[in-house]
């Protein structure tokens, strides 16, 4: 416990430089050495921890955090929640145009889900394409309730 209250005590000074990835600048070298010595496993309860904890974070959802060279913290947030969809047939959807990708399956949808944001559509596996039919991923922001 006394590590993640050390975590968000230097959490102000990380840089976060997209909106899914944060790194966490440890000044402390004893701190960075005893995280170096846990597994990856270990690193994310320790950052869930620290951030379910404080009033202001606890919606965060981390995905993966893990110790870089240099004894920083990497943490991986999501935003977003993730749908999978089978069995959709592989000429029906352009990945590649992403955009009128999102527009044609909110337009096919609309009743069913009329204020669905989606934010990027793709195959779930590489091979799909080669199929005549495979799984999507829908990603959507994540609904904040209140």
């Amino acid at each position: 416990m006394a590590l993640a209250t050390q975590l968000i005590a230097v959490a102000p000074n990380g840089k976060a430089y997209s909106d899914r990835v944060v790194t966490v600048t440890i000044k402390d070298h004893g701190i960075a050495q005893r995280y170096r010595a846990q597994p990856h496993a270990w690193v994310k309860r320790q950052v869930e921890t620290a951030i379910h904890n404080n009033a202001a974070t606890r919606s965060v959802k981390i995905v993966a955090a893990r110790q870089l060279k240099s004894g920083d913290i990497q943490i991986f947030t999501s935003n977003t929640a993730e749908i999978i969809a089978h069995g959709i047939p592989t000429s029906s959807i352009n990945t590649k145009d992403q955009e009128a990708t999102i527009h044609q399956i909110l337009a096919e949808n609309h009743t069913v889900i009329p204020k669905a944001k989606l934010t990027y559509v793709g195959w779930l596996t590489k091979e799909s394409t080669l199929k005549r039919a495979s799984s999507i991923v829908l990603e959507t922001k994540r609904v904040r309730r209140l």
